[in-house]
């Protein structure tokens, strides 16, 4: 069990190293709680604003973005403080944004499928692109990662597709 729960931490962090890139890239202010548990507990990952803004929005990460799925934890976020959720796919850097309100408000007036996972919690797993969340969801948006470099072992099983040259 320590071994997933070490990987888990992990992904979580280069998740977050990610999108710290991206947010600092993009807003005027960010802070980033790496190291508070109480903000981290209640979701709060980062917080960002641009200077026009009056207010700081806050931004709870995930690193469970797998091609076009995302998995969502009702009982998970209603708990949580944040303003937005990012799920980041951590193989091809792509991230879907939305409002985590929003998310919960689609949840309960759609009541899509649960499943369970290997720990006995509650998720639901959307296609981001066939679910057209984008019109279900305030802030929905997927994007790309700009100076994503792919794992090393990714980009092995796209060179294996190919013969090699022969000069």
């Amino acid at each position: 069990m320590k071994k997933t729960y070490t990987f888990k931490i992990e992904k979580g962090l280069r998740a977050e190293k990610l999108i710290l890139e991206y947010l600092e890239r993009t807003y005027d202010e960010v802070v980033w709680y790496e190291n508070n548990r109480e903000k981290q507990i209640a979701g709060i990952d980062f917080e960002f604003k641009k200077n026009e803004w009056t207010n700081f929005y806050s931004v709870d990460v995930k690193g469970n973005l797998k091609g076009a799925f995302i998995f969502v934890y009702p009982e998970e976020i209603a708990k949580k403080k944040n303003h937005r959720m990012m799920h980041v796919d951590m193989e091809r850097g792509w991230v879907v944004e939305y409002e985590r309100i929003g998310m919960i408000d689609y949840i309960q007036k759609s009541s899509p499928p649960l499943k369970i996972d290997k720990n006995g919690k509650k998720y639901i797993c959307f296609n981001v692109y066939k679910d057209n969340l984008k019109n279900k969801i305030e802030f929905f948006r997927t994007f790309p990662l700009k100076n994503f470099v792919a794992p090393k072992k990714n980009l092995s099983k796209v060179l294996d597709k190919y013969d090699p040259i022969d000069l």
